[in-house]
């Protein structure tokens, strides 16, 4: 799982949610630090920043996470809106966190507070797309930079950065893509239409059946994901029915210039360095 999606998953994690002091401590210690939330949008546990908590009830965004997988919402009319920038598109539910932060989210840690029935996050391993994708696209993105910028609905975050677009690690190359927050890539030479369609195309390919993990949510799961190697998405469920809540914590990377073949390029490593098979350690001992 880890190797493939850049995902692990940990059930029965219930004392986490007794004592969410010792869900940071722990956290800490395997990974980094996680960061104090400034999305003024989503609430947070009294007393500690670090833990946000999203989903119904007590998320603001609980009335619209009824998010669509890229494969049942592709329509020709959709496609075109999005691309004209009329109207948003389901297709940009697939997303990494926060891409416009200057040190973007390396890992995102997620906590099972609460599931009293069916709901699910999928996770697609951009890794994967990457060894998937043509050699002219690859060619085009291998060191091009894609500046991200906050989606509308999110009207309290006000800053944009430059990332990347190619990521390099331990695990081999990835893309570093979010639909809903790209503004630009250099290598389109400010024809950011352009730009969009080949991350449409990119996510598309990247969300087929065989290139995705679901995660059926059971309280107590905890899940923790590498946005440079993942995207995911929530699966629709019934807020009338099912009452779904995640703590969700982030540990943010830092920017590395590093040179390869000869060309400079961008990587984002964790904080301490710490590579994601330390938290497989970390729970076998």
């Amino acid at each position: 799982m880890v190797e493939r999606y850049g995902v692990v998953v940990i059930p029965k994690q219930h004392q986490f949610i007794k004592d969410p002091a010792l869900f940071i401590a722990t956290m800490k210690r395997i990974l980094a630090e996680p960061t104090s939330s400034t999305n003024e949008d989503l609430a947070t546990i009294e007393g500690l920043p670090q833990v946000q908590i999203l989903g119904s009830p007590n998320s603001a965004f609980a009335p619209t996470a009824t998010f669509i997988p890229a494969r049942e919402a592709e329509t020709s009319d959709s496609r075109s809106n999005w691309l004209d920038n009329t109207k948003p598109c389901s297709v940009t539910d697939w997303h990494s966190d926060e891409p416009w932060e200057d040190a973007p989210v390396k890992f995102t840690i997620a906590l099972s507070a609460k599931s009293t029935g069916p709901n699910a996050t999928l996770f697609t391993s951009t890794s994967a797309l990457y060894e998937r994708t043509s050699g002219d696209i690859k060619e085009t993105l291998d060191y091009s930079k894609t500046t991200f910028a906050p989606p509308p609905w999110l009207p309290s975050e006000d800053t944009q950065a430059c990332h990347s677009t190619v990521q390099r690690g331990p695990n081999g190359n990835s893309f570093y893509i979010c639909m809903d927050s790209t503004k630009s890539i250099d290598a389109f030479e400010g024809d950011d239409r352009k730009a969009k369609e080949v991350i449409w195309n990119l996510t598309k390919s990247g969300t087929q059946p065989d290139n995705i993990y679901t995660h059926n949510w059971e309280e107590g799961d905890l899940v923790i994901w590498d946005n440079t190697r993942t995207l995911h998405a929530r699966s629709p469920y019934n807020h009338a029915c099912v009452d779904r809540v995640l703590y969700r914590m982030r540990v943010f990377g830092r920017k590395e210039d590093v040179v390869v073949d000869g060309k400079a390029t961008t990587r984002i490593v964790c904080v301490e360095e710490i590579d994601d098979t330390a938290v497989l350690e970390e729970k076998k001992q």
